[in-house]
């Protein structure tokens, strides 16, 4: 009997191996590695481009071990020099799986443990709760299930001075009531990072970006690849644009901020972030720049990475650690001051997928770059790219007319104080004097409360859209002088004796 049991299950697997021989692999998957078209690839690319007003854009995409296709388009700077596949651009939140990379080399070799509490390493770390503090594993900041919420996150780089510390930005998180508790729910937020950027300064004794570059960045040939402004520009990084009016306007002040460096602000090509991808596909094995093989990742710590957890309340996170995890597909977007960038896995098929560029603003939303790289994922399947028409221009006549209707406001908010000095006489004293006051304090308030209750500083939004901050912050200041001026004529229309007949 047990001997007829072994028999049916071997008759099982040979029919299963020749069903799978006849058959071959599926035609989805065969067309994704077999029916790219380079030309019309590029043509795509390049009518988008057009159609988004983006400056310059780079793309990679790798197919098990190899590079299939790497490719800059469009300008780098004000110059008209061109982007190439070896341009660097900021990645934004990209640099996440950097440093995920990082800190699992760490746990490969013994030197930090992924469930240990980070006060082990970074005994200075802590929120306002002392048992939650405790309770926090390097595990949790890497999934974001620590509990550090999304604004605190936010608020360290969009209120503070791009000068902040990473021992400053430690200290400002004493005070953080937690959004849950550790392990419980996902919050996405950049506090988690920077504390890891700094438990590996700590754990490893080298600054964060020394360590990157030494143990990630050339091991894996990323020649391009860098840790500051400085260098960066000296290299070539491709010059940032933002949007004027909706027309792309080059950046010559681009923030960077060394704090933020573990969760946006590292520097890297197509050609280098090509050879990122393969390494995540290939059990964290890569080759440095003379070709020489090497293994920046155990093939486990490197699994560990595509793994999202399990909350403690029930249900699977959909983010791993560095990576955004849906089944086989595994992502991460790239958000900066005038930068955005998608990085994408389709592990089924073996297929990487890196798209930078050095523009983004309130008009080239996400949405356009996500429709981008779907319309590159029907062209890998050998499809007509379903997304053709990205409506920019559409949103710039909208966007424009806005901004138009802004300006006439404050143009008839000046105009009519001209007839406000006649009609103070007719109208009742509340009407004359508390209506205005009102207005000026109200206006006041929400123009000072929009640093206080978000978390954008008027100074960053000035700086990353300087025109529709501009035109807002600039109508919510005339209307505010409008209502003390109609307050204070209310006033000495009030203080005037009446005549009597």
């Amino acid at each position: 009997m047990r001997n007829g049991w072994k028999r049916g299950f071997l008759y099982l697997w040979v029919l299963m191996m020749v069903v799978g021989l006849v058959v071959g692999p599926s035609p989805a998957r065969a067309a994704m590695l077999d029916e790219l078209d380079p030309a019309q690839l590029d043509a795509y690319l390049t009518t988008m481009m057009d159609e988004a007003e983006i400056p310059g854009l780079a793309l990679g995409i790798v197919q098990g071990e190899e590079v299939v296709y790497l490719k800059g388009f469009g300008t780098a700077d004000a110059t008209g020099r061109a982007v190439t596949p070896d341009t660097s651009f900021l990645l934004g939140s990209i640099s996440k799986s950097l440093t995920a990379t990082a800190v699992m080399q760490l746990v490969d070799r013994g030197l930090v443990q992924l469930d240990a509490p980070v006060q082990t390493y970074l005994p200075q770390f802590a929120v306002a709760d002392p048992e939650a503090s405790r309770r926090i594993t390097v595990r949790h900041l890497l999934q974001h299930v620590s509990g550090l919420p999304s604004p605190q996150g936010l608020a360290m780089f969009l209120q503070q001075p791009p000068e902040l510390t990473s021992e400053e930005a430690l200290a400002d998180l004493r005070t953080v009531e937690l959004a849950a508790a550790p392990g419980a729910q996902y919050h996405y937020s950049n506090a988690n990072y920077v504390v890891l950027g700094k438990l590996l300064e700590t754990v490893s004794g080298q600054r964060f970006g020394d360590y990157l570059e030494a143990h990630v960045l050339r091991p894996l040939g990323m020649t391009h690849s860098f840790t500051n402004l400085a260098t960066a520009q000296a290299n070539g990084l491709a010059q940032g644009y933002q949007s004027l009016l909706g027309w792309p306007q080059p950046v010559q002040n681009q923030l960077f901020r060394d704090a933020g460096l573990p969760c946006g602000y590292v520097a890297a090509s197509a050609s280098d972030m090509a050879r990122f991808l393969l390494m995540h596909l290939n059990g964290g094995r890569g080759r440095d720049a003379e070709g020489r093989a090497t293994q920046v990742l155990s093939p486990a710590a490197n699994d560990l990475l595509h793994q999202p957890p399990v909350l403690t309340t029930g249900g699977l996170s959909d983010y791993a650690m560095g990576w955004g995890v849906s089944g086989s597909r595994w992502s991460h977007d790239g958000q900066v001051e005038n930068y955005f960038s998608h990085m994408l896995v389709l592990k089924e098929h073996q297929v990487g997928v890196i798209l930078m560029t050095n523009s983004y603003h309130v008009l080239l939303s996400e949405d356009i770059i996500h429709g981008i790289v779907s319309g590159i994922e029907d062209l890998l399947a050998g499809q007509t790219p379903s997304y053709q028409e990205t409506g920019y221009w559409t949103w710039i006549v909208l966007y424009d007319l806005g901004l138009l209707l802004c300006l006439l406001l404050v143009v008839g908010a000046w105009l009519g104080l001209r007839t406000w000095r006649r009609r103070v006489a007719e109208v009742s004293a509340f009407r004359a004097v508390g209506v205005p006051l009102l207005q000026a304090l109200v206006l006041g308030g929400l123009l000072a409360g929009v640093p206080i209750y978000t978390p954008f500083s008027w100074s960053i939004m000035l700086y990353s859209h300087p025109d529709l901050a501009g035109v807002v912050y600039a109508t919510a200041v005339v209307f505010i002088g409008q209502g003390l001026c109609r307050f204070w004529m209310g006033v000495r229309h009030l203080q005037q004796p009446t005549t009597t007949s």
